[in-house]
């Protein structure tokens, strides 16, 4: 076979399609900057293959491989920084989603173009983002300091579970990732003041909130409000219990799996009441998530818990 790159992108080919061994010609291709953690010789790297002439670049880690213009890699000194990075933020969020190890059998991909599928930036596979981006995807000292919280948002996409993510909280539980990669990668606690977890964040959002007749419509409607619940949370609990939650229902049984929208909220109110041994009932009625009385019942042998003056003005 004879393989024409046409679109000028990165041709690649696998060696483990099963096929035995292939003869393949390519034409029209050039050499690419290509980093592999592990196995790319620095040295190499540095004299001559940042500088290889085609236009895209790839660095590989264990856990992720990054796509770039070939331009932002070529003063890159240290891409096995950049790597490493990107790994640790993806055993980051394998490890909240209490995925098992080894989390993944194969690297996410995160790509820069010029016309993306959807929006600003968007998850899935490959992960990727407009080319205002391109600097940012590999300066590992921005990744690790400063953070990206559209990078670690859209990653954390790609770590949810529906079990627990109910009809309004796709763009909610998505930044529990987000929130800890900020923590323990980037060193940036959740009452930091470089993003949506701030108090004054949090203070803003909730004066606009009616706490004497919740709206669980507006609460769906406004991610970084609903957030806050979240938060207080992990605040009072700690990452470990998310963590212990998620891992119980990585180990459900189908039939046990909540079916609808209604059953989602029972099931994380249980659930998640049960793993902190706290009665969360009156924690969802102040902030309008509605659930059903036999799921509240359940619970009722825990002593309750709401945080310190919550709900406000109450």
């Amino acid at each position: 076979p004879i393989l024409l790159p046409l679109f000028r992108g990165s041709l690649e080919v696998p060696d483990d399609s099963g096929l035995g061994r292939v003869t393949v010609e390519i034409k029209g291709a050039v050499a690419a900057p290509l980093f592999v953690l592990g196995e790319t010789d620095p040295d190499a790297w540095h004299d001559e293959i940042r500088n290889a002439p085609a236009p895209w670049a790839e660095i590989a880690g264990r856990n992720m491989i990054l796509t770039t213009p070939s331009s932002e890699v070529r003063g890159l000194d240290d891409p096995a920084a950049v790597a490493e990075v990107w790994d640790r933020a993806l055993d980051l969020n394998a490890e909240l989603a209490a995925w098992p190890s080894p989390a993944r059998s194969s690297p996410e991909r995160f790509v820069v173009d010029r016309q993306i599928s959807v929006g600003y930036m968007h998850a899935g596979y490959p992960l990727m983002a407009h080319l205002d981006q391109q600097a940012n995807l590999v300066n590992a000292e921005h990744l690790r300091s400063e953070c990206n919280w559209g990078f670690y948002h859209e990653v954390g996409h790609n770590h949810q579970a529906g079990d627990w993510t109910f009809d309004g909280t796709v763009e909610v539980t998505v930044n529990l990732f987000t929130l800890y990669v900020y923590d323990f990668l980037c060193e940036i606690p959740m009452d930091g003041k470089r993003f949506h977890g701030s108090h004054q964040s949090w203070s803003e959002l909730m004066a606009l909130y009616d706490f004497d007749n919740p709206d669980f419509e507006m609460w769906k409607r406004e991610p970084f409000l609903a957030l806050i619940m979240y938060a207080q949370m992990q605040r009072e609990f700690g990452w470990d219990a998310y963590r212990q939650v998620f891992a119980t229902y990585r180990s459900l049984p189908d039939a046990a799996r909540p079916k609808s929208d209604d059953e989602k909220r029972d099931q994380w109110l249980v659930r998640f009441s049960r793993q902190v041994g706290r009665n969360l009932g009156p924690f969802f009625e102040a902030w309008g998530v509605p659930t059903s009385k036999v799921a509240r019942d359940s619970i009722a042998d825990l002593p309750v818990w709401l945080p310190p003056d919550f709900p406000p003005g109450g």
